[in-house]
């Protein structure tokens, strides 16, 4: 924890809270819980549709499917959700 605090907030660390600050990284820093959810049973079904494929053949293949998913689930079910959870607190 103290190495990524001090990557994140120690000054002559400024390249990678750059980096990090790009919108890509913003964007899939909004989806890493969708990604986390998604990555592995995209892992699981293309190893068992496509078990004779190259290693590179499923990586092209499972990434823009979790990828994909993770962001259809962030915005489907995510927002929404988190839309509600402001609405029900105002009450």
């Amino acid at each position: 924890m103290p190495i990524f605090y001090a990557l994140l907030f120690v000054g002559r660390f400024w390249i990678f809270r750059a980096i990090l600050e790009v919108p890509p990284m913003v964007w899939i820093g909004r989806l890493s819980y969708s990604l986390y959810l998604s990555h592995l049973a995209v892992l699981f079904f293309v190893g068992h549709l496509l078990p004779n494929a190259s290693l590179a053949v499923q990586f092209s293949i499972d990434v823009p499917l979790f990828v994909g998913l993770a962001a259809l689930s962030y915005y489907a079910v995510e927002r929404p959700c988190q839309r509600l959870r402001k609405m029900f607190r105002r009450v």
